[in-house]
C-alpha cells in the first residue's frame, strides 16, 4: 500500500499528473525543488486521504512553476497540509474555507 510519494530535487518537468489520484492509499505527496508546472490536479478531490502535499522552490529562472489558486476541494480534506515556498507561482487570496482549518 503505497502511502507517501518523495521525489525531492528529481529535475522533474511538466504538469502535475493527475494519476496520482490513482493511488487512493496516498497520505504524503512531496515534490520540492522540481520543475513542475500548472496547477493541482482536480482528480485529487475524489476519496482521497491526502494528509500532505508539500511543492516548495518550483519556480526556476522565472518560469512560473506550481501556479493558479488553490482549488476549493481542498476544503473537503480537512486534514490535509499544504506547504508551498516563496518560490511558487501561487497567487491570490486564502480561500474563505481556510478559516474553518484548525490545522493550517
Amino acid at each position: 500500500m503505497l502511502t507517501k510519494i518523495e521525489v525531492d530535487r528529481n529535475y522533474l518537468s511538466g504538469t502535475l499528473p493527475m494519476h496520482l489520484a490513482e493511488f487512493k492509499s496516498l497520505l504524503e505527496f512531496e515534490a520540492d525543488s522540481n520543475l513542475l508546472s500548472g496547477t493541482l490536479p482536480d482528480e485529487l478531490s475524489v476519496d482521497h486521504p491526502l494528509t500532505r502535499i508539500s511543492l516548495g522552490n518550483t519556480r526556476r529562472d522565472g518560469a512560473r512553476g506550481v501556479s493558479g489558486t488553490l482549488p476549493g476541494w481542498l476544503a473537503m480534506l480537512p486534514l490535509l497540509r499544504i506547504e508551498f515556498s516563496a518560490l511558487t507561482g501561487v497567487s491570490g487570496t486564502l480561500p474563505q474555507y481556510f478559516s474553518l482549518h484548525t490545522t493550517l
